[in-house]
């Protein structure tokens, strides 16, 4: 049994010896291309002849270096991909775990068609059922939204220390994960440095440079130049606060839950974009034919409407105590939060929805590798809607009887 166990499991990963094969299909067509002109020529010199002896000679040459080459670009290869299915394990693991969860969080498992099937027999049969928020299907993009502090720690790693074992296609697609990624950190540091700018710029804290640096070194520095470490370390301090809240779903929904990263979020980002290109053109052709007429008077366009604001808010701004300035910076940061939160929406859901796109990307270049894409596409194989199936009929069954028994308690509730 033990013996019939191993053999099994041999062949099973003989596969790795045979991945990738451009190396090896290359060298079985030269050397075939090889042989078929030597033995051609072979065939005009005559057998017999000192010619052909030499063309024998080198076509049986040719033919043991490649079985040898050959050989050794199996072992090679079986070496390698051993290697880096030992070193890749937490990768594969990784998108393999991002595509089961995307198929839950969209309701298209099996068991949870099963579940919503029984919902909506449940409803047309006149029974009354409200969905919860936590239950409710998300789009492609909001399941890549809430799986990104999942997925993004072994992604960054794997792209920068594990280059050797991935292809060229492999790595460009992390790349641009990374730098889609990067985007959408930018997009909420803008919105984490809201309430912490203020205070991190003109008020750093300079205790903690006696950690950094020696105390006396510390006590001899110019003030100026104390503050101007002390803010740079503090800025630091904030990129490191906006790296814990991007490794946190929790801190991630507190922060942007006020933003709308769907689907629905980037086609109103979408509709109202051009709108606003619609407006800015009819605008400029207005401006072309008013702008003959100006010069005919005299006169070059115009003043901004907003410089006197602006000249009456810097001297408002000079006289205003720091708590009145503060005050007055936090209304204008609100004031441009919502103003561009739809923008924002739209520009970290369009991440999102792309990092979705390059993740399947990935799958389908790891359901390429031998054995690794078997096993993934075995895991992830969802069998049909199949009622007579056990425990998709237990699905179907028990949900049916929760179903009724919320419905009745509910009516039991309602009764005098």
């Amino acid at each position: 049994m033990r013996l019939k166990y191993r053999l099994k499991n041999y062949l099973k990963n003989i596969s790795l010896a045979f991945y990738p094969a451009t190396t090896l299909i290359f060298c079985a067509v030269a050397v075939v291309f090889l042989d078929i002109l030597l033995g051609s020529l072979m065939m005009r010199a005559g057998k017999g002849t000192g010619w052909y002896d030499i063309l024998f000679a080198l076509m049986t040459g040719a033919t043991a270096s490649f079985i040898v080459s050959f050989a050794i670009e199996l072992a090679n290869n079986y070496k390698n991909n051993m290697l880096a299915w030992y070193e890749l394990e937490d990768y594969f693991d990784t998108v393999l775990r991002y595509e089961l969860t995307k198929h839950v969080h969209m309701k298209t498992t099996v068991h949870q068609r099963a579940e919503q099937k029984a919902i909506e027999e449940f409803k047309a049969s006149g029974g009354h059922y409200e969905e919860d928020e936590c239950d409710k299907v998300k789009d492609e993009i909001q399941s890549v939204w809430s799986q990104l502090p999942e997925i993004m720690p072994c992604l960054k790693e794997t792209a920068e220390n594990k280059k050797a074992f991935l292809t060229d296609g492999e790595i460009k697609v992390l790349c641009n994960i990374l730098a889609l990624h990067k985007e959408i950190c930018h997009y909420v540091w803008m919105r984490i440095q809201k309430d912490l700018l203020h205070n991190t710029m003109n008020h750093p804290s300079e205790e903690f440079l006696k950690g950094i640096y020696p105390e006396n070194i510390v006590n001899d520095m110019p003030d100026e130049v104390r503050r101007i470490i002390a803010g740079s370390e503090s800025m630091k301090a904030l990129d490191s606060v906006t790296d814990r809240v991007m490794a946190d779903s929790f801190l991630l929904d507190h922060y942007m839950k006020d933003y709308d990263i769907s689907v629905r979020g980037l086609a109103a980002w979408e509709e109202a974009s051009d709108a606003e290109s619609g407006d800015l053109k009819e605008e400029e052709t207005d401006a072309c034919d008013t702008s003959g007429t100006d010069k005919e008077a005299g006169g070059f366009g115009t003043e901004s409407p907003g410089d006197d604001a602006f000249d009456a808010f810097y001297d408002d701004w000079e006289e205003m105590d720091e708590e009145a300035f503060i005050a007055m910076n936090r209304e204008a940061d609100e004031i441009m939060e919502r103003e561009f939160r739809p923008f924002v929406s739209g520009q970290i859901s369009r991440c999102c929805l792309e990092i979705g796109e390059a993740m399947d990307r990935l799958e389908a270049a790891i359901m390429k590798r031998p054995y690794v894409g078997l096993k993934m596409e075995w895991e992830k194989k969802e069998p049909g809607l199949d009622m007579k199936d056990p425990s998709i009929r237990l699905s179907y069954e028990s949900t049916m009887k929760r179903l009724k028994e919320e419905d009745e308690s509910q009516k039991a509730g309602r009764e005098p």
